[in-house]
């Protein structure tokens, strides 16, 4: 099983935003997932089915591979990205 904060710190990882250190944790957290789910919508190639997930224990019910969990991250900062041009 992969939970979301793996997910969340690899995006994370790709934002240099000062800004969402500041957020409180329950905004931060909800960002995230809503990045999450864009980014899942949109990697369309993936061999797992990245809709088997447990959103109140906050998990996939899957072990996600590395480079699956990269290009999530990837999306997700992307997300982020054309938030900020718009």
């Amino acid at each position: 099983m992969t939970s979301y904060e793996v997910i969340y710190n690899t995006a994370l990882s790709k934002i240099t935003d000062p800004q969402l250190a500041i957020l409180p944790d329950e905004d931060l957290e909800g960002m995230l997932y809503g990045w999450m789910k864009s980014a899942i919508a949109k990697h369309r190639k993936c061999t797992s089915d990245l809709s088997d997930r447990d959103d109140e224990l906050k998990q996939f019910n899957i072990a996600l591979t590395d480079l699956e969990i990269e290009i999530l991250g990837i999306l997700m900062a992307r997300e982020w990205v054309s938030g900020q041009l718009l």
